[in-house]
């Protein structure tokens, strides 16, 4: 059934957001670019200085159309969150990735799964660096399409999120007391 009758093909399954006036589609497109300003914005935020920086780059390169950068520049936000994470500024991927886990930070998944978790699904965005972006391609030259790059920084954005929403927020400074005694008042 159509919401309006001055366009067919606005349908009730669409959805649609309204924003200074003006309506647009929750699609795809939409989504991709939400999770990643909200990854970038987290690192920022959080303090996740080096992976905030190779984020943007990341996204600067996939609208240049640098799909090898930006699978290499989301990689290594990856890898620097993770980093700032642990604490070290050593390690790759992998190392990083095994450290994540056996530091504990995913002790609310079944134990069996644990380790597929580390090796199987954080692993993603490293292999489609070192697949597509990061390593020597050899003697024959790859071309990454733009959905591949698309992917891996939208991969990267979720990742993202997940590691800087697992940094313990920083304390907040102790607020002195001040009492005001009734000599203090000037009336």
């Amino acid at each position: 059934r159509c919401l309006s009758d001055w366009s067919s093909d606005v349908c009730s399954s669409d959805l649609w957001r309204l924003d200074d006036g003006e309506f647009f589609a929750v699609d795809q497109t939409f989504m991709g670019m939400r999770l990643t300003e909200l990854a970038e914005q987290s690192l920022k935020t959080k303090a996740f200085h080096g992976a905030y920086e190779e984020f943007r780059e990341a996204r600067q390169d996939l609208l240049a159309g640098d799909t090898k950068g930006c699978i290499s520049n989301a990689q290594k936000a990856f890898e620097s969150a993770l980093k700032t994470l642990l604490g070290t500024d050593r390690g790759n991927a992998s190392n990083l990735i095994r450290q994540f886990v056996a530091d504990g930070h995913v002790n609310d998944l079944p134990t069996e799964f644990k380790t597929s978790f580390g090796e199987q699904v954080l692993m993603s965005v490293p292999t489609m660096g070192n697949r597509l972006g990061r390593h020597g391609q050899g003697a024959a030259v790859i071309n990454v399409p733009a959905a591949y790059a698309q992917l891996t920084l939208e991969m990267a954005a979720a990742y993202l999120n997940f590691l800087v929403n697992l940094r313990p927020p920083d304390p907040q400074p102790a607020v002195e007391s001040t009492e005001i005694s009734d000599d203090d008042i000037p009336f």
